[in-house]
């Protein structure tokens, strides 16, 4: 039978209880539909469109609680809480900065415009925010994450970061932004394989364990996200080789993803790194058809400097007018505080170069010679892993004794194992050589490609290709395995031996603040983990408190690491996992102990302590060994660029470093320096290659460039102010919160108490009800709190004069147990709010009548997925002086009468007055 209206006492718009057992229901449609009825309806509080087959009994057992008449006897306890709760949770329509001021931040001016110009007016997010390290990239993806919940646009989130930054992130997300986000790995997603399939959700993963996991990515890929955020993006790598693209498993697994989210935020502080293609790729996952081509980008780039030379940032309205729906990024000269001074303090770097000793000297030609035999057959049989392994050798021979020893043992096991192979004369020839090729996907055909790779991707290389060798002949690979002996007994020798950098180290540390004051600490990077032992135990034995961060922690390692360099140590020895997503901005000093060949790795370690809330000057020192043959050429490009720095009165030189050095590509140049008989010819070419002047000013040109292609007008501060000004007028005083919160939650059944020390609260066990609601709406609501709350965000600033316990958390709209005790309060209030109830406002002598009125407006662009757009709760007052609107906060003065109380005789209007 085909469907047909159907006659009923119900109407299209009416309101009714028992269709959905959490919520009323407003009526859309009622159809008959063979001997049943089916009823279409969307749920008042959750937006969910909802159908329900009736038999005729079920029908009439539905309660109408709109289009009947009001009784007002509602409980008017119920009714004012109700309407405070409505009014908390739309109170973004009204604050601009609402989710700044729910969250414990201090947001800066650039903050501000990236969140509330540039992205939170988009319909639709694809974005790639650039903005320089230390920027607080991390504070504004959760401002928009939270903004965006606020107005019911995303309920399900996934954010996709590096695997040392994953606990880092659920940290900040949980201690900034009340935002509980469950963290994704082996143990818990195989605990539970199902759980992306819930309607919200907010997770973290670490993009090698989502990229590597089947599993995890064939459930990520068949769920509809309504937001991904990816930091690091640059790390998503794609290169093309004329028509052949190689991607990595990173950028797979996201562009996999990127078509089953509505938005999806890139963060990086290097985007470009150097190469067209791969900031190409990397913004075809935003939007593939229209960064199909080079200059496709570079239009774009264009028409954003060109659109955004003239626009102003003057007031709310202009905000929509962003016209750039890509790509932003904040250079750290145009960052300032609300004070209009600059954020970042001044840098200073110092190449120091020093010599090997004699029988560190030996030790170094004796290995270089071996690799450069060894690399020139490699060259001729055109075994790329070969020399990928050799490069790999003379990168550790230049960090330390201890990782050219370690490295020379792991070579030596690995030539034992070929031989075992080669000598096992029951494994057929075809075997054989399958087992020493070995598993070589994804391993770089370079030394460049492999400088490109994260210290986990590394580790994960050097074990895979020590196994290479030139030949399957075990006489041969016999030869190999004497000389390589050879080397680590030299090697081996030296154990004790007091290294001519650790000595440089010392002077260092004797010429500076670090030793003479109490309250300063350093930094020291290093290439190697074996070095990093080494070093810091070495430092340990000198009298030091030293901290380590290696990329074989894990997250919660590496934050405690953290924590001991901020409170107890003096010295952090950390190998690059440190160099990506920590804050080091207590510290001023470091030391990079070895130079990355690839120099864009330079800037990020600097970026550590040279961020936002750095107090003073930072200094950086590069330790380099000049009678080496890397060394030479290494010194020669850092001293260059010392000098430019101190010549044009500008750090900026460390920021364009890699197009700067296009025309002295530095890994060339050392794999040169190693091929020569002799290196002094290479080390001259750095000169001829970079004459002072030209590179001076080829530096002006990139940095003015970058300065133009920041992708962003002028700063405007003054307009900036106002947002703010015009939020702490709007905003909801910490007062109301406070206010409503005891109410609500002591109505409910809980407990309210102010510490006697402290000015701050702790809650007792929380009711079951607000677990209730927690559990349906996916809240992760504790069942009881050990923790002190505040609702003013002010008392956690560091600025803050007034003391309060060290794990106090803000309370307020964003926390789950503050949303949860909202939803309690609307759905208590719904019989109160259908019936109508009497209250008294001590103000006024004549009755009114009130009505609340909430208007929604839908995008309705896909029907399968609508989305509440705009929601508005007003206030419109009867009376004998007839209509006028107001704002549900003149309800706060509001209260309940004592006892019973007779209804007051006013004007009747009916909805259609009111809505009028």
């Amino acid at each position: 039978m085909s469907d047909q209206p159907f006659r009923t006492e119900f109407d299209v718009g009416d309101i009714v209880a028992g269709l959905e057992p959490s919520e009323y229901v407003e009526i859309r449609q009622i159809t008959s539909f063979g001997p049943r009825i089916l009823v279409e309806g969307i749920g008042v509080t959750s937006r969910r469109e909802i159908q329900r087959p009736l038999t005729q009994e079920q029908l009439q057992q539905l309660r109408k609680v709109r289009g009947a008449d009001y009784t007002f006897d509602g409980d008017a306890g119920a009714f004012l809480l109700g309407v405070e709760a409505e009014r908390i949770r739309i109170a973004h329509q009204f604050d601009p900065l609402f989710a700044v001021n729910s969250s414990v931040v201090d947001i800066l001016p650039h903050q501000v415009e990236a969140v509330y110009r540039y992205l939170l007016p988009l319909p639709r997010i694809r974005f790639l925010l650039a903005d320089d390290t230390g920027a607080g990239k991390t504070i504004m993806a959760g401002l928009l994450i939270k903004e965006l919940l606020f107005r019911a646009v995303i309920s399900k989130v996934l954010i996709i970061t590096p695997g040392g930054l994953t606990r880092q992130w659920q940290d900040e997300m949980r201690e900034k932004f009340g935002l509980i986000f469950r963290l994704i790995n082996r143990i818990s997603f195989e605990a539970e394989p199902g759980q992306f399939a819930h309607d919200e959700g907010f997770f973290i993963t670490s993009v090698d364990f989502i990229a590597r996991h089947e599993g995890c990515l064939n459930a990520a890929k068949e769920t509809s996200w309504d937001m991904i955020v990816v930091d690091e993006a640059h790390k998503l790598s794609a290169y093309e080789y004329g028509t052949k693209v190689e991607r990595s498993d990173r950028y797979r697994a996201v562009e996999a993803l990127a078509s089953q989210t509505d938005h999806l935020l890139f963060l990086t502080a290097t985007p470009h790194r150097g190469r067209k293609d791969t900031f190409r790729r990397l913004l075809m996952l935003l939007d593939a058809d229209l960064f199909q081509k080079d200059e496709l980008v570079t239009r774009r780039i264009r028409e954003a400097v060109t659109n955004y030379a003239t626009e102003t940032f003057e007031s709310e309205a202009a905000i929509s007018r962003a016209r750039n729906r890509f790509f932003l990024r904040r250079l750290k000269e145009e960052m300032i505080d609300w004070d209009g001074q600059q954020l970042f303090k001044p840098r200073h770097t110092r190449t120091v170069g020093y010599e090997l000793t004699p029988e560190e000297l030996k030790l170094y030609q004796a290995v270089t010679r071996y690799v450069r035999s060894r690399r020139k057959e490699a060259k001729a049989r055109r075994n790329r892993y070969v020399e990928l392994t050799l490069m790999v050798m003379q990168r550790r021979l230049a960090s330390s004794i201890a990782a050219i020893t370690h490295t020379l043992q792991n070579r030596l096991a690995a030539l034992d194992e070929v031989l075992h192979i080669l000598r096992d004369f029951s494994q057929p020839v075809a075997e054989k050589r399958r087992l020493l090729r070995g598993n070589t996907d994804d391993i770089p055909t370079n030394i460049a490609e492999y400088e490109d790779l994260d210290e986990s991707q590394r580790d994960d290389v050097d074990r895979r290709i020590f196994r290479q060798v030139l030949s399957d002949d075990p006489d041969e690979v016999q030869r190999e395995r004497e000389e390589v002996a050879n080397l680590l007994h030299i090697a081996e020798s030296l154990k004790h031996h007091q290294e001519a950098k650790f000595s440089e180290l010392l002077h260092v540390l004797d010429s500076s603040d670090v030793i003479r004051r109490e309250d300063e600490k350093l930094v020291i990077f290093t290439e190697h983990k074996d070095t990093l032992e080494s070093l810091a135990n070495r430092l340990r034995h000198k009298g030091y408190q030293v901290a380590t961060i290696h990329g074989g922690m894990d997250a919660d390692t590496r934050q405690q690491a953290q924590r001991e360099f901020h409170r107890r140590c003096k010295i952090l020895v950390a190998t690059d996992a440190a160099g990506e997503g920590i804050n080091l901005q207590f510290c001023r000093y470091l030391i990079n102990w070895d130079i990355p060949w690839n120099p864009n790795r330079l800037e990020q370690r600097m970026g550590r302590i040279h961020r936002y809330g750095q107090k003073d000057d930072v200094w950086v020192y590069n330790l380099v060994a000049v009678n080496t043959r890397e060394g030479a050429v290494l010194e020669k490009v850092l001293k260059k660029l010392d000098v430019m720095r101190e010549q044009m009165g500008t750090d900026r030189v460390y920021d364009v470093i890699d197009e700067l050095l296009e025309d002295v590509p530095l890994i060339e140049l050392i794999e040169c320096s190693l091929d020569s008989d002799d290196h002094r010819p290479v080390v001259d070419q750095v000169e001829q290659r970079a004459d002072d002047s030209l590179l001076r000013r080829r530096a002006a040109e990139l940095i003015a460039v970058q300065k133009k292609q920041s992708l962003a007008s002028r700063l405007d501060l003054r307009s900036a102010r106002e947002l703010r000004d015009t939020s702490d007028e709007r905003r909801l005083q910490p007062c109301f919160i406070e206010r409503f919160f005891k109410r609500a939650y002591r109505a409910a059944g809980g407990t309210v108490t102010e510490d006697r020390y402290f000015p701050v609260f702790h809650v007792g066990h929380t009711p079951n009800e607000i677990l209730d609601i927690a559990r349906q709406r996916n809240l992760a609501v504790a069942d009881k709190y050990e923790t002190p709350f505040v609702f003013d965000k002010q008392l956690l600033s560091v600025a803050s004069q007034i003391r309060v316990p060290e794990h106090t958390k803000l309370l307020g709209p964003g926390h789950p147990l503050f949303d949860a005790l909202i939803e309690w309060a609307i759905r208590r209030a719904r019989d109160a709010f259908t019936r109508g109830a009497i209250l008294i406002d001590p103000n006024i002598a004549q009755p009114q009548q009130i009505w609340l009125v909430r208007s929604s407006i839908e995008d309705g662009q896909r029907e399968e997925k609508k989305r509440l757009a705009h929601q508005q709760l007003s206030v419109v007052i009867a009376d004998h002086l007839g209509l006028r609107a107001t704002s549900p906060a003149n309800l706060l003065n509001y209260t309940v009468p004592e006892g019973s109380i007779e209804r007051p005789d006013v004007p009747e209007h009916s909805i259609k007055d009111v809505q009028m």
